[in-house]
């Protein structure tokens, strides 16, 4: 004879919490900048990949997150004009248009942009060189 229980909790007053993972990251960039530049002042925090970071909402593209922003030295980020689906090809001129517009604005805002693109070509390379 098997006997199975299964316990079950409903709780009618559960609160759902809603977590800005945006925010999430942009402090944990801010605490090792931090840290960083307390052991060495000249420490560079670059991180890569997440350009977005620089707005305080995605859909508020005119509001840059200032603290984050002073946090950081500047934004690399792969593939913007090659490699995005695979190496030696191009990346779609949307995708490449979406991430010049963050990396323009961050930019404009006093920090390096470093760019890796995926290409063997020399034509492709002498394009992707800016």
């Amino acid at each position: 004879m098997f006997l199975i229980i299964i316990f079950s909790v409903c709780n009618p007053l559960k609160v759902e919490v809603t977590i800005n993972y945006r925010q999430e990251m942009r402090a944990f960039i801010r605490e090792i900048s931090d840290y960083a530049h307390s052991l060495d002042p000249d420490f560079l925090i670059i991180p890569q990949n997440e350009q977005e970071l620089i707005l305080k909402d995605k859909e508020s593209p005119s509001e840059i997150d200032e603290p984050y922003i002073h946090s950081i030295d500047g934004i690399g980020r792969e593939d913007l004009f090659y490699g995005y689906e695979a190496d030696d090809q191009a990346t779609e001129p949307a995708i490449s248009s979406t991430y010049l517009s963050y990396l323009n604005l961050a930019k404009q805002n006093g920090l390096a942009v470093l760019v890796i693109d995926y290409c063997t070509s020399p034509s492709k390379i002498d394009d992707s060189y800016l």
